[in-house]
């Protein structure tokens, strides 16, 4: 019986020693995360591919394709201006509440009026996109490109025939264009497409080229953010 006794604590003591390796391997050492340098580059890759942009940065992918699949200068977020609320170019559907930045034509606010931030506040929309002192989140494009609009010098000023849309009843879909005349003779308009019942918002650009060279851009979009 003592015998017996023994070999259980004998075995007891084994496996709680074997315990105490595993722990010790597992978390007292823990691996050091890389530091934010190295992440940044093993991110941006050797040059073979696209370059990704890291989480916080705040211009746009410069491997983005032009027409010609050459690589384009993007525009660097330093020449963005923020224009103000008063300026803003609001768009209210029945399911959206969408304001428009004429500097660049970002989303910079989205609000869903049927959902609600809070159980307590139903007049409080939840929301979704915003550039404020606090927060950035909103929805970018534009062109780039030998002829686009977006460039390291700065990002264009749209504009809008009028300062507030509205999706009236009876109406399935509504547009907001803005519109931007280019130096080379080209009308750039920069539309918006609200669809009734839809949280869907389509962004299309039209190019009419009334100049007498060729006009060449590319497309881009991202979602912009602060850390």
């Amino acid at each position: 019986m003592e015998i017996q006794r023994a070999l259980v604590i004998t075995g007891i003591a084994i496996v709680s020693y074997l315990m105490i390796q595993a722990w010790q391997q597992d978390y007292a050492n823990p691996t050091q995360p890389a530091p934010v340098e190295e992440v940044a580059q093993s991110a941006q890759g050797n040059g073979d591919g696209l370059d990704l942009p890291s989480p916080q940065a705040d211009e746009v992918d410069n491997g983005i394709p032009s027409a010609q699949s050459e690589r384009v200068e993007a525009p660097s977020s330093e020449s963005t201006e923020t224009t103000t609320r008063q300026q803003r170019i609001r768009v209210n559907t029945d399911v959206l509440r969408v304001e428009i930045d004429p500097q660049g034509g970002d989303i910079v606010r989205l609000a869903l009026p049927e959902f609600p931030h809070h159980v307590d506040t139903p007049d409080q929309p939840f929301v979704l996109l915003e550039q404020d002192a606090s927060r950035t989140y909103v929805a970018q494009s534009g062109l780039i490109g030998k002829n686009g609009t977006d460039s390291s010098a700065g990002r264009p000023l749209w504009s809008a025939a009028q300062q507030s849309y509205q999706l009236d009843e009876g109406t399935q879909e509504l547009n907001v264009d803005l519109t931007l005349r280019q130096d080379n003779g080209a009308e750039l308009v920069k539309r918006f497409t609200f669809e009734r019942g839809s949280y869907l918002v389509r962004v299309s650009h039209i190019v009419r080229n009334q100049g007498n060279s060729e006009w060449s851009g590319a497309l881009y979009g991202q979602i912009k953010r602060d850390g």
